[in-house]
């Protein structure tokens, strides 16, 4: 049988012996490459493990919210053929798993979007996973009322989504993702298409409009909604010759209206869902004790390492140095600040000897410190972008993943101070 991908699913897992079966190959060795280029087909096939094991190449592989940064092979040997993928029509394909000895996850196809050709070390390559099925997914999905996975995941995701509305906060695919122990964040195609439908549904019966909640959840990356969700905006078609300015007005316009809807308890009642349990209540009283002792060095020493590598943060290299001990107005004091014309950075660094308690102040501390900065640039006529990190040294706790999405936080997790 050649190698076809009509039978792979998006989202399902497969490992190698699986598709060697499918592909009829004698032994899954012919799949055993992280580039794999099945002979008189278009296909480049790659299969990227995050957590290699340690006798293997360590290539510098990143994916996250549907953008794959990846080494290319130390000999090169595919490096022309992924560069010239789309000039001759061939096609590729990402099989993508967490750690080795696990199974691979199918995301689709992968579009080539930069690459730097290096001679004495591995190349580079970024790419994005294609959003074409995107809106097909959202349109075709059913109500959440149903036995499929998808609409039983859909009854879980609304009563999120809605107290994200009520906490006037978005959502990024992979924390969505994360919050409902899902490991593929594409899979939320259906999910959300099926909240969509129901939500739908319950405005005709109600005759008005429920808002789409599902609007909450956005890319990463572009920080606006899926591809689906523009097409629905402004109408099927229109969106791709839209510019961003255009697509981020209308996407504000109807969170605007998302995040004023009054009704949103009410909707969980009609459709027989129950809220999401409070926030780890017992923990946060214990975090609004006393505490204090001073600085220890693992703090010190996190704080020092992200001043000096802004990167670790998301920034660019050249920003420059970050001001620790920041003073604001409010008489807080940060413990790193990066600042531009368009944009402050605000940083709290909380070590890997945190417990949670400490993370949950720190996760309020940076709620706090966008809050005044805001409002003190603001005061002074300025009109900047405010971002708020909890930078942690190790991983952030399952149970805070919740109140991380509500709070809006980002958390940039197992920094280590090695440099």
């Amino acid at each position: 049988m050649p190698v076809t991908f009509d039978t792979i699913e998006v989202g399902h897992d497969y490992t190698r012996p699986q598709l060697a079966k499918l592909w009829g190959y004698k032994s899954y060795e012919a799949l055993s490459r992280g580039v794999v280029t099945p002979s008189d087909t278009p296909f480049i096939i790659q299969f990227i493990t995050k957590k290699k094991q340690p006798f293997l190449p360590q290539y510098q592989d990143a994916f996250d919210d549907g953008v794959l940064e990846i080494d290319g092979e130390n000999n090169h040997v595919s490096d022309e053929r992924i560069i010239n993928a789309a000039s001759v029509g061939d096609e590729i394909h990402l099989f993508y798993r967490k750690q080795h000895h696990k199974p691979f996850i199918y995301y689709g196809k992968l579009h080539l979007t930069e690459y730097k050709r290096e001679s004495d070390k591995p190349s580079r390559f970024k790419f994005v996973v294609d959003e074409t099925e995107k809106g097909a997914t959202e349109e075709i999905a059913k109500n959440m009322f149903g036995d499929s996975l998808y609409q039983q995941r859909a009854r879980i995701a609304l009563p999120i989504l809605v107290r994200q509305a009520i906490a006037q906060q978005k959502l990024t695919y992979t924390d969505l993702a994360e919050e409902l122990g899902i490991s593929n964040p594409r899979i939320l195609n259906y999910i959300l298409g099926s909240v969509g439908t129901t939500l739908l549904e319950l405005g005709h019966k109600w005759s008005e409009t429920v808002p789409p909640i599902q609007y909450l959840v956005i890319n990463k990356t572009t920080g606006l909604p899926g591809e689906g969700v523009d097409n629905s905006l402004a109408g099927h078609g229109t969106a791709q010759t839209m510019n961003r300015k255009q697509k981020e007005a209308l996407v504000n316009a109807a969170l605007g209206k998302v995040f004023s809807y009054p009704k949103w308890p009410q909707v969980l009642r009609t459709l027989g869902l129950k809220p999401v349990q409070p926030i780890v209540r017992k923990l946060i009283e214990k975090a609004r004790g006393r505490w204090g002792g001073g600085e220890s060095p693992d703090h010190r020493a996190l704080k020092n390492y992200v001043s000096r590598h802004p990167e670790s943060v998301g920034l660019k290299k050249s920003s420059g140095r970050g001001e620790t001990e920041f003073l604001l107005p409010s008489g807080d004091s940060l413990d790193v600040l990066f600042r531009s014309t368009s944009c402050w950075t605000a940083v709290e660094v909380k070590s890997h000897i945190s417990n949670e308690q400490d993370i949950i102040r720190g996760l309020f501390q940076c709620v706090k410190y966008r809050a005044v900065i805001d409002a003190w640039r603001g005061s002074e006529g300025e009109s900047i972008e405010v971002r708020a990190i909890l930078v942690l040294g190790a991983t952030l706790p399952e149970m805070l993943v919740p109140l991380r999405n509500s709070l809006g936080i980002e958390v940039i997790e197992n920094v280590r101070a090695n440099g």
